[in-house]
C-alpha cells in the first residue's frame, strides 16, 4: 500500500512538473512569436534550401502556413491558416462538421459535439535550426459494442508537441516529441459516468527530408511509442497499466516513406507507404494532395 502511495504522489510530481515546463515553453514561445517579427525563421530567410513541402504544415514537421494562407490536406480534410509567419491555426474538415451540426449531436447524445483544434507557434531559428511548439485539442463521442448492445464514450484529448529541425544541405533532419494526455467517460445512454479512462503517453518521431529536386522531396519517420500508462476504473474495480500506445511491444514503431510533388505553386501531390506494427507488419498505400490558396491573392485579381 505504500509503495502504491508513493508511486501515485511520484507521478502527480512529474504531471506537475511536467505542466510547469509546458507553461514556461509556452510563455516563451508567446515572447518570442511577440519579439521574433525581425528574427529569419524559414528556409528562404536562413539561406536554407526550400523544398516541394517548405510552407505546408504536418504533424512531424517544423513548417507553418505563410501568413494569410489557407491550406487544406486530402484525404484527412485538416485545414491550416497562417495568422503571421510565426503562428499558424488549424483543424479538421470532419469534426468540425459534427461540432457544428445539430444533427450530429443528437445521433451522439448528450449535446457534446466532436472539435479539433491546432495551434503552432515558431519558438526559435538559428544557424539552420528550427523550434516549433503544436498544442492540440480533440473532443469526441462515439458508440462503442458491447455485446448486443452499444455503450456512448466520450473522449477529451490534450497534446502537445516540440518539433525541431536542423537543415543541411539538401537534407533536413527532424525529432517530434509529443506528450499526450486523455480523458474518457463510458456509459449507457442513461448515465455516462458508470467508468472512467484516463491515459498518459509519450511519443518520439524523427523525421528525415531529402531534396530530390526543386519540385520533388521524400520524407521519412518512424513514430515509437515507448511509455503510455492506462488508468480505468468504475464502482467495482480499477486496472492500471504500462505499455506502449502503438502494439503491444512498447518498441512497436509506425514508419512512412512518402514522396511529394509540387505541381504549382497552389498544389502538392503525396504517394507512398505506411507500415502498421502487426505480426506481421501491414503495410498501406497512401495518396492524398495539399491546396493552398490566400484570400488576398482573390482580391488582387477583382481589383485588376
Amino acid at each position: 500500500m505504500h509503495g502504491e502511495k508513493a508511486a501515485v504522489k511520484n507521478i502527480k510530481r512529474a504531471k506537475i512538473g511536467s505542466s510547469i515546463f509546458l507553461v514556461a515553453v509556452l510563455f516563451h514561445a508567446s515572447a518570442e512569436a511577440q519579439r521574433g517579427k525581425n528574427i529569419p525563421y524559414r528556409a528562404d530567410e536562413i539561406g536554407g534550401a526550400n523544398t516541394a513541402s517548405s510552407g505546408i504544415p504536418g504533424v512531424f514537421d517544423t513548417e507553418l502556413a505563410r501568413e494569410r494562407e489557407f491550406i487544406a490536406e486530402f484525404p484527412l480534410l485538416s485545414i491550416d491558416y497562417g495568422i503571421n509567419e510565426r503562428w499558424t491555426i488549424g483543424t479538421n474538415g470532419v469534426t468540425t462538421l459534427f461540432g457544428l451540426s445539430a444533427l450530429a449531436q443528437r445521433e451522439f447524445n448528450q449535446n457534446s459535439p466532436s472539435f479539433y483544434l491546432k495551434s503552432r507557434h515558431a519558438v526559435f531559428a538559428d544557424s539552420g535550426w528550427k523550434g516549433t511548439l503544436t498544442g492540440y485539442f480533440l473532443a469526441f463521442n462515439n458508440l462503442v459494442p458491447t455485446g448486443a448492445q452499444k455503450t456512448l464514450k466520450r473522449s477529451r484529448i490534450l497534446a502537445s508537441s516540440l518539433n525541431i529541425s536542423k537543415q543541411a544541405g539538401r537534407q533536413l533532419f527532424g525529432l517530434s516529441s509529443f506528450g499526450v494526455h486523455q480523458i474518457g467517460n463510458r456509459g449507457d445512454r442513461g448515465s455516462i459516468e458508470q467508468e472512467h479512462e484516463r491515459t498518459v503517453a509519450f511519443i518520439f518521431t524523427p523525421l528525415w527530408k531529402f531534396k530530390i529536386s526543386d519540385n520533388f522531396d521524400s520524407i521519412t519517420t518512424a513514430t515509437l511509442c515507448p511509455y503510455a500508462r492506462s488508468i480505468s476504473s468504475n464502482a467495482v474495480a480499477r486496472k492500471d497499466s504500462f505499455s506502449g500506445c502503438l502494439g503491444e511491444n512498447k518498441l512497436s514503431t509506425v514508419w512512412r516513406a512518402l514522396i511529394n510533388w509540387r505541381s504549382s505553386e497552389s498544389w502538392l501531390w503525396t504517394i507512398g507507404a505506411i507500415s502498421i506494427p502487426g505480426t506481421p507488419a501491414q503495410i498501406f498505400p497512401y495518396i492524398g494532395f495539399n491546396t493552398l490558396w490566400s484570400p488576398q491573392d482573390h482580391t488582387a485579381e477583382d481589383e485588376e
